[in-house]
């Protein structure tokens, strides 16, 4: 099981810390995963949603 999960539901996202053996100590893996994550996560605000109007 990966340390950080990652769950989506419509239009907001969790980020879960996995690791309640080490009190979720965070580790280099856990960072390079969650940055993997915001990263996707920064790329969706970014793309938008919702319908375009053309032409404004």
């Amino acid at each position: 099981m990966s340390p950080v999960h990652l769950e989506k539901q419509d239009s907001l996202a969790w980020l879960c810390l996995q690791r309640p053996e080490a009190y979720n100590a965070f580790t280099q893996e856990m960072a390079g995963e969650l940055l993997e994550y915001l990263f996707q996560l920064r790329q969706r605000i970014y793309q938008g949603g919702g319908h375009h109007r053309g032409g404004i």
